[in-house]
């Protein structure tokens, strides 16, 4: 593409950008559709106050099972392909409500189909080391998600069992120590993953 050519396209696409722009001078949007936020919210709402939230919980619900893909799983977004994190964390919402909703039970089990054929058995300990073989050592992905399992009854009442500890009491040290302990966690991410690792370990040391 020519020089000209260059010009031009960066030309029309500016004029995009400054017609989206607000009368108070910036630009409004909108987060994309989520199952994996949807399936968050619902047990979120439900662990708080189930009672409290039971329209909330129910709306998250019947729009899992709206959005559902063709083969059974769920994606970033209800245009995206199936993957297995955001169709365990769906399942696992899904089991709080399954037992007493037989179109949740129906949505999980077809979840639960999808995710066989990705080689996650979610009845067995299994689920963890798929999901830790699938991040390798990047447990900031994988121990929040499997936290939520176990929170959800996945894959049974140990399932804190296999859920590597974080080490939350690092939270404590100076952030200039994070470079010398070699902590490569973006800053967003610190309070959650404080939080999943205060719960992983009250949740184990009452088991033991």
């Amino acid at each position: 593409m020519k020089k000209e050519e260059l010009e031009i396209r960066f030309k029309e696409l500016s004029d995009i950008l400054l017609s989206e722009l607000n009368e108070d001078g910036f630009w409004s949007g909108e987060l994309s559709s989520s199952a994996l936020g949807v399936a968050v919210a619902v047990a979120a709402l439900h662990f708080h106050d189930a009672g409290l939230h039971q329209q909330e919980i129910e709306k998250g619900l019947n729009w899992l099972s709206a959005n559902q893909n063709s083969d059974g799983g769920f994606g970033d977004t209800p245009e995206s392909p199936a993957n297995i994190s955001t169709s365990l964390l769906s399942y696992a919402a899904l089991n709080l409500y399954a037992e007493k909703n037989s179109e949740v039970k129906s949505t999980q089990q077809k979840l639960a189909h999808y995710l066989k054929t990705q080689n996650v058995d979610v009845s067995s300990d299994q689920v963890a080391k798929v999901i830790l073989n699938h991040y390798q050592k990047d447990y900031t992905f994988s121990v929040p998600i499997l936290t939520m399992c176990a929170l959800c009854g996945i894959p049974g009442d140990d399932g804190f069992k296999h859920i590597p500890q974080l080490p939350f009491e690092l939270a404590l040290l100076p952030r200039r120590f994070y470079r010398l302990l070699n902590l490569s966690v973006v800053s967003y991410a610190i309070p959650a993953l404080i939080a999943v690792g205060i719960v992983v370990f009250r949740k184990k040391k009452r088991t033991e």
